[in-house]
C-alpha cells in the first residue's frame, strides 16, 4: 500500500518516474495499491485498476466516537 503516493507525485515530493522504476522492480505476483487525489497520467495508464471515490453527501459537523476517530 502506497498511501497518498499519488499527492506525493502531485506535490513534486517523488517524481513519478521514479514510482514507476519502483512498480517495474516488484515481482509480478505483488499487488501494490497507489492511493491520494492527483493520479498522474502516467500512474493511471500504468494500473490495472483505476477508481475516484467523489463525496456526495456528508454531515455539516461529522461527529466523533471514541474508539474511532481518538
Amino acid at each position: 500500500m502506497l498511501d497518498e503516493v499519488n499527492l506525493a507525485v502531485h506535490c513534486g515530493l517523488l517524481e513519478v518516474d521514479d514510482v514507476i522504476k519502483f512498480l517495474d522492480e516488484l515481482p509480478r505476483e505483488t499487488d501494490v495499491f497507489l492511493t491520494g487525489r492527483y493520479a498522474h497520467k502516467k500512474l493511471i495508464e500504468r494500473a490495472d485498476f483505476v477508481n475516484e471515490i467523489v463525496d456526495v453527501k456528508h454531515p455539516k459537523v461529522i461527529p466523533t466516537t471514541k474508539g474511532i476517530q481518538y
